[in-house]
């Protein structure tokens, strides 16, 4: 959403961030147990997720001029 949020201020058009899409946590349904700090199949796809935010993030830092 800051992403957006970036290009939409580029453009000069005002908004109010109002995230809408929330996720509940594994956590919130069950206790954290043993098993849980082991390696789990959804690991990459997790960061591959948080890693290609941090490359947009930075491609439009650095093309905003």
């Amino acid at each position: 959403m800051s992403r957006a949020k970036m290009m939409f201020d580029r453009a000069g058009i005002d908004v109010i961030s109002a995230p809408t899409d929330f996720e509940m946590s594994y956590v919130a349904e069950n206790p954290i147990e043993f098993g849980d700090f082991a390696p789990a199949a959804a690991a990459p796809y997790r960061n591959s997720c948080t890693i290609k935010e941090w490359v947009a993030r930075f491609g439009y830092w650095v093309f905003r001029r």
